[in-house]
């Protein structure tokens, strides 16, 4: 089937919104109490590969600046030395997957969209999305590198009622074999599909780390660092009359939609978060590119073929892939390149209509002309 030409302009909201993730520490009454942010400094040593292949050329300047201390400022948090358990909690909205949360400049274009969105969820497309989300959720994968303690239970909330994971049984690199919570899963479900206006999930992780062990919020990102500046600084949010530690909602949207298990290389780097290039930080690389046809432009492109797939009931991995960025969001559109690109040839298709126009008006004329002299 013909590839579909991509619009200049397509962005889409995300459907899955998070809060902030709070940690807190968690003290024997199950009271929840701040874990501080505080800044300290350390006595680092220089240790890249770098510094080692400088260090072997044994020039005595050179040697003696590697061989130096590496001050470091930096900000940690750490449990209280009387408490073991970590908590982190947050809440996640659920919306609908549909057009009227895209913006496009082709009507053309938005139809087929909108016809795809339509077939997968009439092909239960979005209760396999729903499984995996679950699977995220309930093997804690949102704690990230708080991750490597013990007894890790994960709780969801929805109004009066609740679900309870022991998340020690999951494995957050491949989803369980029996399903998760079939009730919690059809009601994610039905929020993607738009059955329901908004579905509104507080999430619950409590991990046993031990005593006053170092917790792991989100590091700020600096975008103009200065020399003699602060190393690493961690993120906090108000909590109960102080600050506590936490986590950027992007960091715990990263976690829950890492169930990108249809990739090309699944069996070296396990699951990856839905991106349009398949982008992981750990690796520092790209594995959906252009080039292997599985990038999100590919499908898009290819969108004709995915549909003609789920109008079978096949709901295929592609079209997995495709509507879990829809609901992770993004800017799809092209650069201003592009969109130049795509006016200059508008304007020139559009002088080349006129000029015919012209042309067929003067032949016309001529045409008319002979019919009166030969009258």
């Amino acid at each position: 089937m013909t590839k579909q030409t991509l619009p200049s302009f397509y962005s889409v909201s995300r459907a899955i919104q998070y809060s902030d993730g709070l940690l807190t520490s968690l003290a024997a009454d199950g009271t929840a109490c701040a874990i501080s942010v505080r800044e300290f400094s350390v006595r680092g040593a220089k240790s890249s590969h770098g510094d080692a292949y400088k260090l072997s050329k044994s020039d005595a300047k050179v040697t003696k600046d590697i061989n130096s201390p590496n001050p470091q400022v930096v900000d940690g948090a750490f449990l209280a030395h009387d408490c073991d358990r970590l908590r982190l909690s947050f809440s996640m909205n659920v919306l609908s997957a549909s057009l009227d949360r895209q913006s496009c400049n082709n009507f053309a274009y938005t139809e087929k969209v909108g016809d795809f969105l339509k077939k997968f969820a009439d092909a239960k497309g979005f209760y396999e999305i729903a499984k995996l989300i679950v699977w995220r959720i309930s093997s804690a994968a949102a704690l990230w590198r708080n991750y490597s303690g013990v007894n890790k239970e994960v709780t969801v909330k929805c109004g009066d009622k609740s679900w309870t994971f022991d998340a020690d049984d999951l494995s957050t690199a491949t989803p369980p074999a029996t399903e998760q919570a079939p009730d919690l899963v059809a009601m994610i479900a039905n929020s993607l599909a738009g059955d329901v206006p908004v579905l509104m999930l507080n999430i619950v992780h409590d991990v046993t780390i031990g005593m006053g062990q170092e917790v792991f919020p989100s590091q700020e990102l600096e975008m103009k660092k200065e020399s003699n500046s602060k190393s690493k600084i961690l993120y906090s949010v108000p909590f109960r009359g102080a600050t506590t530690a936490a986590m950027h909602p992007q960091k715990i949207g990263a976690a829950i939609r890492a169930f990108d298990i249809w990739h090309p290389a699944f069996s070296k780097t396990g699951p990856l978060s839905i991106e349009p290039l398949g982008y992981s930080h750990r690796h520092q690389e790209s594995f959906r590119i252009p080039s292997n046809g599985t990038d999100l432009y590919t499908h898009l492109q290819n969108i004709d073929d995915l549909i003609t797939q789920l109008k079978t009931g096949e709901v295929s991995s592609q079209s997995l892939y495709l509507a879990g960025c829809f609901i992770r969001g993004g800017v799809f559109s092209g650069s201003p390149d592009d969109e130049a690109k795509a006016a200059e040839k508008k304007k020139k298709a559009d002088d080349k209509a006129a000029a015919s126009g012209k042309k067929g008006a003067a032949r016309a004329l001529a045409a008319a002309d002979d019919e009166i002299d030969v009258g």
